[in-house]
């Protein structure tokens, strides 16, 4: 079994850029159709924007952000699809 599978087949990629100022793109991969979940959430957890709530087919998808209503600081960015949830950070700078 390799150490990688299910990175292979489900996950929340890097956002660019980062740090990002009036926008971002978060990418993500899923190997099956599936409810994804995408949300900002500020820096203790709190979602602060609903970025994607729908089924999506498998592959590589990437959502663009916007930002400019939100104040320069550390943000974090989450997905929950299936059995995945991940969370990564992402900053504002003006």
């Amino acid at each position: 079994v390799r150490d990688n599978f299910i990175s292979d087949r489900f996950a929340l990629l890097d956002c660019y850029p980062n740090p990002a100022t009036e926008a971002t793109t978060i990418g993500f991969r899923i190997n099956s159709t599936s409810l994804v979940k995408v949300n900002l959430l500020d820096a203790n957890g709190r979602i602060l924007k609903n970025v994607l709530d729908e089924e999506m087919d498998p592959g590589n998808h990437y959502i663009k952000v916007a930002l400019a209503d939100l104040p320069e600081g550390m943000y974090l960015y989450q997905i929950r699809s299936g059995f995945l949830k991940e969370t990564k950070k992402l900053v504002i700078t003006r």
